[in-house]
């Protein structure tokens, strides 16, 4: 693999060695063209390296988990995320003169072929707010699709008035609290609603609302649970972290991924409404408990659904107070 990785950022940096500093003059955009990719690539690989060093250490031993930083646990949660997306395009360039031809067409579209480290920090704003809308556009549906496996599942007739009763005060416009939204813990906890219950079309939604999907497992409850698994994983670490001290891009990219338009709030809004979100999340899963447990996947059914319940209540605009 590693080998691999080698010759595709060789054949990539070969490519530009013949162009020299006087471009930046000449020619800007060429310029531009070529920094970016040089610069991506180097991240990209920097990451990717990194992610097979942190895989090895933890199949040796699962518990270093714990060791682990907010970044590093990111990294090995994304970066194959980011292989599914850029390995057509590094594979294809790294033939002979074949880089000429596909580089600047990934250059010319990165929304769909290149992953962020190619991205400029405006780009990384667009596109993450197109995804957020193309995203947002199903929620409506899970949300009838929750309700109609709750009718057919659920026997207890307190619980399910309280589950339709919520769901239709978001549906109506109103904003919900996170208090309201964990009242549904012992609820969704049912083996009834347990992931590998849920239809089909409910997991297929989830699946794109979360980019869940993985390149080797088709099994979509396996995926949601994976990618559930790791998020929370990057949350727990999160929740102790000064939120101003993080880098833009990165309170960006959290933010897109947990259901909040980082392009339409400001920083301070950001931060306040990922703090509302991680403070959300230690109250379902009790990460201080000593019943926590890892393995333990009985809340991811509500943890998934949370960017849909929540949606108004973690992107609220108002004053971010740092104490």
């Amino acid at each position: 693999m590693k080998t691999l990785i080698t010759n595709i950022v060789s054949s990539s940096k070969t490519s530009l060695k013949p162009y020299g500093s006087k471009l930046q003059q000449r020619y800007p955009k060429l310029y531009r063209f070529i920094s970016v990719l040089k610069n991506g690539t180097s991240r990209f690989t920097k990451e990717t390296f990194l992610f097979l060093n942190l895989k090895y250490k933890l199949w040796r031993n699962p518990n270093l988990i714990d060791q682990l930083t907010w970044k590093e646990v990111e990294t090995y949660r994304q970066i194959p995320r980011d292989w599914k997306k850029v390995a057509p395009v590094m594979v294809v360039s790294s033939f002979p003169f074949l880089n000429y031809i596909i580089l600047p067409i990934a250059y010319a579209y990165p929304h769909k072929l290149l992953s962020n480290q190619f991205w400029t920090l405006e780009q990384q704003l667009k596109f993450g707010e197109i995804d957020y809308y193309n995203k947002v556009k199903h929620y409506s549906t899970i949300l009838e699709l929750l309700l109609i496996h709750t009718d057919d599942k659920l026997d207890d007739t307190v619980a399910k008035n309280y589950m339709f009763d919520l769901v239709n005060k978001i549906k109506d416009g109103q904003e919900v609290t996170s208090e309201e939204v964990l009242e549904l813990k012992p609820i969704l906890k049912r083996p009834e609603f347990d992931l590998k219950k849920l239809s089909y079309d409910h997991l297929h939604l989830l699946e794109k609302v979360e980019s869940s999907r993985r390149a080797f497992d088709l099994i979509q409850s396996s995926n949601l649970a994976y990618y559930a698994y790791w998020l929370r994983e990057i949350d727990k670490k999160l929740l102790h972290q000064d939120l101003g001290k993080l880098p833009i891009e990165h309170i960006y990219t959290m933010c897109f991924e947990r259901g909040i338009n980082s392009r339409s709030h400001s920083i301070d809004d950001l931060k306040m409404n990922l703090r509302y979100w991680l403070e959300n999340t230690d109250k379902l899963f009790e990460f201080n408990s000593p019943t926590f447990k890892r393995d333990n996947q009985e809340y991811f059914t509500l943890y998934l659904h949370s960017k849909i319940l929540l949606r108004s209540s973690i992107n609220r605009k108002s004053r971010y107070n740092p104490g």
